[in-house]
């Protein structure tokens, strides 16, 4: 399963990727053309270098909305998944992984204007304490960069893949724990005849509950299938 997301920094867009597991980042410059065809084209590229994934999660951008996008992901056999409208946290590991990507890349333009290297360093620091670090996990091997390393971690070397779940997951339920301190209460389930307000951009209208749909994958709430403006 990999994230995708696109940021802007300094006036160019680019398109992220990520890794759930290994968080292995990939970061594509997109200049200023955000179509479609541009971030399939990059994604082909990752794709042809990594492998395809089984699912691919995104907001609901234009990019990954279009007709060309979904009959990609049909093509290539890939589930695609979107986060709720207007709530990016449902793509919340690519946008955790923008957060780290743009402050490094900041910081890199800043001093040497080269942040490719700063990407080399994040691919090679450990993904939690007690794991190894996203190249370790997606290649079995450090990366050879300016850091001195033992020689023995450039060679191949298997991981526990449960091992590495595990850990990610009882770290994912801490955090969960600590959000939900401080969280609102879960909302009631939806009912069919029920009214409900849902935002759009730029304001809040009201519905009618129709038909209903569950939806465990953006979401732990129905999804409203069918609705009748009041």
């Amino acid at each position: 399963m990999v994230g995708v997301d696109l940021f802007q920094l300094e006036g160019s867009y680019y398109l992220l990727v990520v890794d759930y597991l290994s968080k292995w980042p990939v970061v594509k410059a997109l200049g200023s053309d955000m179509s479609s065809k541009r971030v399939i084209h990059c994604l082909r590229e990752i794709f042809v270098d990594f492998g395809r994934p089984e699912v691919l999660v995104s907001d609901n951008g234009p990019q990954f909305s279009s007709f060309d996008f979904k009959l990609f992901c049909s093509n290539q056999e890939i589930t695609h998944r979107t986060s709720l409208p207007l709530h990016p946290a449902g793509n919340g590991q690519a946008e955790r992984t923008i957060g780290t990507v743009k402050s490094m890349m900041k910081k890199c333009l800043q001093e040497s204007g080269d942040w490719l290297q700063g990407l080399a360093t994040i691919r090679n620091t450990p993904v939690a304490e007690g794991l190894p670090s996203p190249s370790e996990l997606l290649q079995g091997r450090v990366l050879r960069d300016d850091r001195p390393v033992q020689s023995t971690r450039y060679q191949v070397a298997a991981y526990d893949v449960d091992k590495v779940r595990r850990v990610l997951g009882d770290r994912k339920s801490r955090d969960k724990y600590f959000f939900d301190r401080h969280a609102k209460p879960e909302k009631s389930l939806l009912l069919p005849g029920q009214q409900v307000h849902i935002r759009t951009a730029k304001e809040y209208s009201t519905y009618c509950v129709f038909l209903l749909q569950a939806d465990p994958i953006s979401t732990a709430m129905p999804t409203i299938l069918k609705i009748n403006i009041l």
